[in-house]
């Protein structure tokens, strides 16, 4: 679609916006002060009885919250404003742009130029003293110009094309307009730009969703105030509208299933954990967004996506991963991401699998190189998934808290499988785990543990998936993230190889693996993921720089003899 541009629409979006936000701004200002007087009367005579009660209820518990969210949200709206501002200030002299029509004038103009310089050769060649001179640097003049209002309107494109995206005052100013009073500014008087129309339009419209909110509020809610009953729906009809939106993309399918997880579990876990409905809501809506938590993993599991959509959703859209320019993988690469990958998650949990599964149906049979950026992008978040078990494991004090803070890595996986009487795998090999440098040769130290051992199941299959590189002496993990995790800044890895020692490439090279595919080891592979190993694990898409560099110089063979890794043994011996 074509880039147009209108000073005088965009001035008029200025000046709205602007009268919009201040008016939202003094509304909130006389809420905010009547709030304040309800709850504090709210028991003092007059103001006695349940009814108050609950009425003080929901104002303490979610409107004062949201009056506050709502503050938050309109100072990031008047930063938006002011980066809008002074990008039009750039482009405001040009009166009307439009993109396409630019184009084609310099299209035009170009062709006459060329038509000019041939024009002036076949003169000059008939020896007749005649120059276009004047016509040809008008023309030239003409594309300069039309170039530079081409380039002032993609740029001004560019710097506010994702301004006024942030949709979440809205939800917040739909629940508090619901209950307070008429004089209350309407949502329609405080919206804010084209994307914030869409976004409520498409909110208000959603009957289907508004419906089975409404059921599950009234099984979840049952014998509750109706003034309750209507919190909870506006918090998850508001949820609900956030969802859908194309920040965090969840298709019909997945929003349903976030509602259903929510009408199984809530009554128990707010029993099991002394909360109230609400509070064990905001736990479920913030568990959400964190990438790896049961609620997460239901919801990507529910959704009717495509397999190699569901990656582009997680890794792009929700986690914001990009590649830098050392071939890194950095996750929150502009540091707005609204998901986060979980810190710590169970070796055992359905999400690894989850993410097996969804890769080996996406890439199983043509494997992780025939999916471009995306293939390089899960290719290299293995490395984030192994810190997250890891980090696991690190921090397990068994399940009668019997470990002390002396207890080895390998001690504690050795607890946490007799915990969950879980079997690993010791049966594939561990060569490439063991690369060492000539001048620093040493016997093999370090032993690769996989959980789980074996499975005939065909689909979400944990057979020697989750990966653990032992040093046999020490008992402890040989990870990668022993060397990462002490060049982070702002929460991206510092990927430069220039600051990493010799022992941190140590562990860089022989580092564990989060297997996507199935190793066979000594067991058989069900059919279902046959040859998955060799197509995601093995030929797989081009390693961060850090890990080349690191894997650049030696490694020992099965008999224990040093051999060059760039010689042909290795791909014999995977």
């Amino acid at each position: 679609m074509s880039l147009k541009y209108s000073s005088v629409g965009s001035s008029s979006f200025i000046a709205s916006t602007r009268e919009n936000i201040n008016s939202c701004r003094e509304a909130v200002r006389i809420i905010q002060r009547a709030v304040d007087n309800l709850v504090a009367t709210v028991g003092t005579p007059g103001m006695q009885g349940r009814t108050y009660e609950a009425g003080g209820m929901v104002f303490r518990e979610y409107i004062v919250p949201a009056m506050n969210e709502v503050n938050h949200w309109l100072d990031r709206m008047e930063g938006d404003l002011r980066t809008y501002t002074n990008a039009d200030s750039s482009v405001n002299q040009y009166g009307y742009l439009d993109e396409k029509v630019l184009e084609e004038l310099v299209r035009i103009a170009h062709a006459k130029l060329n038509m000019l310089h041939v024009h002036q050769q076949e003169l000059h060649n008939a020896g007749i003293n005649f120059s276009f001179s004047n016509e040809i640097e008008l023309t030239q003049e003409s594309i300069h110009t039309f170039n530079q209002m081409l380039d002032a309107l993609r740029t001004f494109n560019a710097q506010t094309s994702n301004l006024f995206t942030d949709n979440s005052g809205l939800t917040h100013l739909n629940t508090i307009i619901g209950y307070l009073s008429s004089s209350t500014p309407s949502l329609q008087e405080v919206k804010m730009g084209v994307g914030y129309h869409r976004a409520i339009n498409s909110f208000e419209g959603n009957n289907a969703y508004k419906k089975r909110i409404k059921r599950v509020v009234a099984k979840i809610a049952k014998g509750k105030s109706k003034a309750y009953q209507q919190v909870l729906q506006k918090r998850l009809e508001g949820e609900v509208s956030i969802m859908a939106n194309s920040s965090e993309g969840w298709d019909k399918t997945a929003i349903l299933g976030y509602l259903k997880f929510i009408q199984t579990h809530v009554l128990k876990d707010s029993k099991k954990h002394h909360k109230t409905l609400n509070k064990t809501l905001k736990t479920y809506w913030k568990n959400l967004h964190q990438v790896g938590s049961g609620v997460y993993v239901k919801v990507f599991k529910s959704s009717k996506l495509k397999d190699r959509q569901k990656l582009d959703l997680m890794l792009i859209t929700q986690l914001d991963a990009q590649i830098d320019k050392n071939g890194f993988l950095q996750l929150n690469s502009d540091g707005h991401a609204q998901y986060h990958l979980t810190k710590k998650i169970s070796p055992l949990s359905s999400f690894f699998t989850t993410m097996r599964q969804t890769v080996v149906n996406a890439y199983g049979k043509k494997g992780l190189k025939s999916a471009g950026v995306l293939g390089s992008k899960i290719h290299l978040f293995r490395t984030y998934l192994d810190r997250s078990y890891i980090q696991y494991i690190r921090e397990y004090d068994g399940k009668k808290h019997n470990l002390g803070k002396d207890a080895t890595d390998y001690q504690r996986l050795q607890q946490f499988m007799e915990d969950y009487h879980v079997e690993a795998d010791y049966t594939t090999g561990a060569n490439l785990h063991n690369r060492t440098h000539p001048e620093q040769f040493k016997y093999p130290v370090n032993m690769k543990v996989q959980l789980t051992k074996n499975s005939n199941k065909k689909h979400y299959n944990s057979s020697r998936m989750v990966e653990f590189i032992v040093n046999i002496k020490s008992g402890k993990f040989v990870s990668e993230w022993n060397a990462y995790d002490k060049h982070m800044v702002n929460g991206h890895v510092n990927s430069d190889t220039k600051v990493y020692s010799d022992d941190e490439l140590y562990q860089v090279a022989n580092t564990e693996s989060f297997n996507y595919g199935m190793p066979q080891g000594a067991y058989s592979v069900p059919s279902t993921y046959a040859h998955t190993h060799d197509k995601l694990d093995v030929k797989h898409p081009k390693d961060p720089n850090i890990r080349k560099l690191a894997t650049a110089g030696k490694l020992m063979d099965k008999d224990d003899n040093l051999i060059d890794w760039r010689l042909e043994y290795v791909s014999r011996s995977l």
